[in-house]
């Protein structure tokens, strides 16, 4: 198996394990917690993550490019303290900020403190750093194993509805821990020399950081702030159904999202050699739509057996929000890989940025718009129809450089394939006496079917891949 492989495959279960350890605790707190906590639990996380944006600078998409450009030791250590060092500054701002201002003016001001080891987690989160290497592995273990400590921690201390400040910290303490696992192998290779900070090894990155950094600051005013508006402009109720019904929509798009982060590093490399640069374009563009469009429809034909089942009776009202938002897996999957593959390694900044100052804007007016009226099913028409728009926006400003005929070939068949699936679903009842065997006999069905029509109509992209999986073995 290649290096560029096996990085995808850790990358992939590490981005969808960060994300997953929240939902594998939400049976269990969904009914201990109860409806109301919850959203309070995503009123004071929404706001964390959005500054943690701002702590990162962008590093997740400039650093990588950066680091996987540094060919040599001496200039590896010499980015990554260019780098850090701009991370570390902004951390401080945005935490004293917090701490100082931000605490003050919002409700819950207990719940906002303990979320501060959370915000202090980003400051040494250096994840960028390893993409850009090519290594993960190790250090995918060790934060692997922090974290499932700090879920032991939620079922062994969350015991009643006055538990939330116990499930809080524990998610917040657990992230700082994990992050600070990152430095060990860091510090093994380069010892304090990582430390010895000089402002011009910071300057040559600082325009480009801030140039990504905006515009991913202006997305979480539509990904994570909206929860925050969506709370104040309706209730913590509304604000759970809201935040919840995206948990499973937001794994998937972190595992196919993660595939492109990893190839980035290898499109900045064969970014001279055009051939390949689209042969790995078209394929991961392909990938991308295959299964973001395959795990929407087993979201939609799942979603009324699922909720109940998994967030409980009480989450009932939310089965509309879950079919709605699962909309945003292709829109957000497929418009990253334009965006993270194609505009960062090229160095396009502007095209980059300016689909999320449009998302920003369209997002927060028609939150107003919606979210008094509708409650949380406003605000999931809102975020998908801003998905929609983004990915487009995407496409659209990079037209005039991409042969689309090519790059577009064969992907209608994921769309006929995807149609005929789901009617076939609405044809056939499982009840075999379970609700999680009813629920995985479904969606394997769904697989299969889906991947025979893909052979049926003699798909490139399937093909290749089962080709592949033949030679193999």
């Amino acid at each position: 198996m290649s290096s560029t492989v096996k990085n995808i495959i850790y990358n992939a279960l590490y981005q969808v394990f960060i994300i997953a350890l929240p939902l594998i605790t939400i049976p269990y707190v969904s009914r201990v917690l109860g409806v109301g906590n919850l959203g309070i639990n995503s009123y004071v996380t929404s706001v964390g993550i959005a500054l943690s944006v701002v702590i990162l600078m962008g590093l997740n998409q400039v650093g990588v490019r950066s680091i996987a450009n540094a060919h040599d030791d001496k200039l590896l250590l010499k980015t990554f303290r260019g780098l850090w060092l701009l991370q570390l500054l902004m951390g401080i701002v945005v935490c004293l900020i917090y701490v100082l201002g931000l605490v003050s003016i919002f409700p819950y001001k207990f719940y906002f403190i303990l979320e501060l080891p959370y915000l202090l987690s980003y400051i040494i989160d250096i994840s960028w750093f390893y993409i850009g290497i090519g290594k993960l592995q190790n250090v995918i273990i060790r934060n692997t194993i922090i974290k499932l400590i700090s879920v032991m921690c939620i079922f062994l201390l969350v015991k009643s509805s006055s538990d939330l400040y116990i499930y809080i910290l524990a998610n917040s303490l657990g992230q700082f821990i994990a992050n600070f696992l990152f430095w060990l192998p860091l510090l093994k290779k380069f010892g304090k020399r990582v430390f010895h900070f000089k402002w011009i090894e910071s300057r040559p990155f600082l325009k480009n950081n801030i140039s990504v950094m905006i515009p991913l600051v202006a997305v979480q005013l539509y990904t994570n702030l909206d929860s925050t508006l969506v709370g104040t402009l309706s209730n913590t109720i509304q604000l759970s159904f809201y935040d919840q019904s995206q948990k499973i929509a937001r794994i998937v798009i972190a595992l196919l999202n993660s595939a492109t982060m990893v190839l980035m590093p290898k499109m900045v490399k064969n970014r001279n050699n055009k051939d390949s640069f689209w042969k790995i374009f078209k394929i991961s563009l392909d990938g991308t739509l295959c299964l973001s469009l395959i795990f929407m429809g087993i979201i939609v034909v799942n979603a009324a057996e699922f909720v109940p089942w998994f967030f409980g009776q009480n989450f009932k009202p939310m089965i509309l929000n879950m079919m709605i938002v699962s909309f945003i897996i292709p829109f957000i999957s497929y418009g990253g890989v334009f965006a993270n593959q194609y505009s960062i390694s090229e160095g396009l900044y502007k095209e980059f940025s300016i689909p999320y100052y449009f998302g920003a804007v369209f997002s927060i007016a028609m939150n107003f718009v919606l979210v008094p009226y509708m409650g949380s099913i406003g605000g999931t028409i809102v975020i998908t129809v801003t998905e929609f728009c983004v990915c487009f926006l995407r496409m659209f400003l990079v037209r005039k450089r991409i042969d689309w005929k090519k790059l577009l070939s064969g992907e209608w068949k994921f769309v006929i394939a995807l149609l005929i699936t789901c009617f076939s679903m609405t044809l056939v009842h499982f009840n075999i006496g379970s609700i999680f065997l009813n629920l995985a006999m479904k969606s394997s069905i769904m697989f299969m079917e889906y991947v025979l029509l893909l052979l049926i109509m003699k798909d490139n992209f399937i093909f290749t891949m089962m080709l592949k999986l033949i030679k193999k073995h």
